[in-house]
Formats: structure tokens, C-alpha cells, sequence
């Protein structure tokens, strides 16, 4: 009866473990937090979530679950089973339970004593809107640029400086530390520097574009295996697994446990770095491409009256959200119309033929 009872409470842990788990992947709403760290408090509850993390939503959500998980609630003279304190280990070493707090700080300081001097603490989320750019200043002298429709979780130590990109895009410029690694986590995957200005732009959950401008940045090796695509296999020579190193003037596909690299022309470079600027880019760019990169920037959506357009190639330089510029640059270069439809789309045109 015991061993039943054990396993419907075990059943029902992991039914609300998936259930917070939806609610994290969405973002926590301001009257779910407490409720969350309240149900997290009971120690099945916490080995619940944290299997279920790992095995189906990947390091992102870990990122934001190690920020409420109250560790130091945990039983001393009664430690969790083994096989939990494998996971949290696995997290801890992968720095998503990095500091054990059960509210979420925004900075604090505290003193080294080593050195007998302040230090500071960042333990953050930063969420950027849809056509917004911002800059993060560490401590350090690194510099995180968040791009549209971005979040990250900071945590900043002295021993460590670790960033989860959970949606969108940001550039990094990492200033050499020999006494504290870089680490960034994506989906599936975790990516190290010395040292580098580099670009992570999150293509979808699992695959992320990696852009090195100066030093380097290696993908590591990834913590599961996935089953090779058609495409991988077709294509052997243009994949590669495990960990990788990326170059200055170099880019790379990530995927949950592969990548493919190529090089990089300058121009390449400065085409894919420009929106640190707020500019965007294209040089004989089919206009369907185009639109969808402007398209991030922005609410409001494109429609082509006549689909022969989605092939007319552009070259121009947008400011990002400026879309009165871009529909200035289409009419005057390209004399392509315009005109918002009753969902406020805005409907592009050909050109008039006389």
C-alpha cells in the first residue's frame, strides 16, 4: 500500500511538474511566482521538476527554474535520493543553479575576501520588446546588446559569468578574464570564450546561428544525442558533431548535437552585425527575405498583392522600426506601392505598367 501510495504522490508531482513547466515556457505570471515557489518547497516536488526540466525542455528553462528552486530548504539530516542529487549537480555544473535563492534578486554586493574589495552580483532577467534595442554593461567591461524580442538571465559573480539567451538575439563583447570563463547557454547547447565579440541569434528552440567577428567561441559538446536528419545524412561533409571552435570571420549553424561552419566575408560580417547599429542590411536580397527580417522589428505585418514580387532583389539600408523609410525606399527605388488594408497590414504593390 505504501509503494502505491508513493507512486500516485509520484504521478502527481509529475502531472504539475509539467504543468509549472508550460507556465515557465510561457513566462511566469506576476500571480504564479508565489504559488511556484510554494510548491516547490516540498522536496518530491523539486525532484519532480527538475527530471522533467531536463529531459524535456532543455537548459533555457533550467536557467529560470535554478532562480526558484529553494535549495537551502532542502533537509540536511535527510538528503534527496541519489539519482536528484546527480541532476542538481548536472544543473549546478552547467550554472543553472548557480546561487540557491528563493526571490529574484536584481544586484547586490557583497565583499571578496580575498581581496578585501566590493564586488558585485547581477543575477537578472532582462527582457527586451519587439523593435527595441538595449545594451548591458557587466561589471567587467563586457557588453551584452540585446536585439527585438529578446530575454536573458545574467549571473554574474566573482567566479563566474554566466548568460542563458531564452529568445531571440544578442551580441557579446568579452572582456578576457582568466580567473572567471564565459559561458552562454542556448537551447541544447553551451558556448565558451576567453575572450570575443561574437553574435547568438536563436533560429528556433533547438538551433541557434553563431556569428564570430574577433577571437573565438567554442560549442560544446551537447548533453544528448538527437537522430541525424535526412539532410545530415545526405551531406555528411557539411556537418560535423560535438564540440566545436569557431573562428573570427566565421559563422555557424548550431544544432542540438551538430553544426555546420562556414566563412565569413567582411562584408557577410558587417551585413549580420548591423542591427547593433539599428540598421538592417541587404544586398540583392530576394524582397520576401528582406520583409521578414524587417518584419522582426515591428508589429505590423507585409502582404504582396502579386506574388512576382517576392522575388524582386533589394539592396538598401533600413533603419530597424523605421517602416515610413522602408516603404520610401521601396517606392523610390523600385516604385513599388503601398497601401494598410483593413487589419492594418500594409499591402505592397508592383509597379504601374503604362
Amino acid at each position: 500500500m505504501a509503494d502505491r501510495s508513493r507512486q500516485a504522490r509520484q504521478k502527481q508531482a509529475t502531472e504539475e511538474a509539467s504543468m509549472w513547466l508550460e507556465r515557465l515556457e510561457r513566462t511566469l505570471r506576476q500571480g504564479e511566482i508565489t504559488p511556484l515557489r510554494e510548491w516547490l518547497e516540498v522536496p518530491l516536488h523539486r525532484e519532480a521538476i527538475v527530471q522533467r526540466c531536463m529531459l524535456w525542455h532543455g537548459p533555457e528553462v533550467l536557467a529560470v527554474l535554478g532562480k526558484l528552486v529553494p535549495i537551502d530548504t532542502a533537509p540536511r539530516s535527510q538528503p534527496l535520493s541519489t539519482w536528484f542529487n546527480s541532476l542538481l549537480s548536472a544543473a549546478i555544473a552547467v550554472g543553472f543553479v548557480a546561487i540557491a535563492i528563493v526571490t529574484i534578486a536584481s544586484s547586490t554586493r557583497w565583499l571578496d575576501s580575498e581581496t578585501g574589495r566590493a564586488a558585485v552580483l547581477v543575477d537578472e532577467i532582462y527582457r527586451n520588446p519587439v523593435g527595441a534595442l538595449r545594451q548591458i554593461d557587466l561589471p567587467d567591461g563586457s557588453r551584452i546588446t540585446l536585439n527585438t524580442a529578446t530575454r536573458v538571465v545574467v549571473n554574474y559573480g566573482l567566479h563566474s559569468r554566466d548568460v542563458t539567451l531564452l529568445e531571440g538575439e544578442a551580441g557579446f563583447e568579452v572582456v578576457p578574464d582568466p580567473d572567471r570563463p564565459f559561458r552562454l547557454d542556448a537551447g541544447q547547447r553551451r558556448f565558451e570564450t576567453d575572450g570575443s565579440h561574437f553574435n547568438l541569434h536563436r533560429l528556433t528552440p533547438e538551433n541557434a546561428e553563431l556569428i564570430v567577428a574577433t577571437g573565438e567561441v567554442t560549442a560544446m559538446r551537447p548533453w544528448r544525442s538527437t537522430v541525424k536528419t535526412p539532410a545530415q545524412l545526405r551531406n555528411a561533409l557539411s556537418y560535423t558533431y560535438g564540440e566545436v571552435t569557431v573562428h573570427a570571420l566565421q559563422g555557424a549553424t548550431i544544432g542540438p548535437d551538430w553544426q555546420s561552419v562556414w566563412q565569413l566575408a567582411p562584408s557577410e560580417l558587417q551585413r549580420q552585425l548591423a542591427w547593433q547599429q539599428g540598421l538592417i542590411l541587404v544586398a540583392q536580397q530576394p524582397l520576401e527575405d528582406a520583409l521578414a527580417e524587417i518584419e522582426r522589428y515591428t508589429a505590423r505585418k507585409f502582404v504582396l498583392a502579386d506574388q512576382a514580387l517576392r522575388n524582386v532583389r533589394v539592396s538598401a539600408e533600413f533603419r530597424v522600426s523605421d517602416i515610413d523609410g522602408v516603404l520610401r525606399i521601396l517606392r523610390d527605388r523600385y516604385a513599388i506601392g503601398s497601401h494598410s488594408d483593413p487589419d492594418d497590414r500594409i499591402v505592397l504593390t508592383p509597379p504601374v505598367q503604362y
